[in-house]
């Protein structure tokens, strides 16, 4: 039978969280790079809808 000491208990357990915590750093980094370029992209078309809407002044047809 194999004892182990608190702080070996400790150390290991503190070792499976830090690699836990590096195994899913690069997937929330790639989230969070996803996230920002389709926030840009959302803010660029919103821009853009509301230059067309105004061009094609669809407000003020609606508004009559």
């Amino acid at each position: 039978m194999v004892f182990e000491t608190v702080g070996d208990v400790l150390t290991n357990s503190l070792l499976q969280v830090w690699y836990a915590v590096v195994d899913f750093l690069p997937a929330l980094i790639s989230a969070l790079i996803v996230f920002f370029v389709g926030w840009l992209i959302a803010v660029s078309v919103g821009k853009l809808v509301e230059q067309v809407v105004r061009a094609l002044k669809i407000d003020q047809f609606l508004a009559k």
